[in-house]
């Protein structure tokens, strides 16, 4: 099953986040693998791309385990 958005929108996460929600699934592995790279010194980077880099790699991944992290303890708790 896949559910495509673009993970560096934070509105985004929470419509991933709602859509597993309303079909019921329950979420005990979560694996954060999205990610963006680009490679320049600081000072010659655009900050847009930084920023980018940034929301995708930290913000996303925080954010996604924030969200799901209830679910898998949970069913963690339960299959123990």
């Amino acid at each position: 099953m896949f559910f495509p958005e673009d993970l560096e929108r934070s509105e985004a996460r929470l419509n991933l986040f709602a859509r597993i929600q309303k079909r019921g699934l329950v979420v005990d592995l979560l694996v954060n693998n999205a990610g963006l790279a680009h490679f320049a010194p600081l000072d010659e980077a655009s900050f847009g791309v930084t920023s980018a880099m940034l929301d995708l790699n930290v913000h996303a991944l925080t954010h996604l385990t924030r969200l799901f992290l209830p679910g898998c303890l949970n069913a963690s708790r339960a299959g123990s």
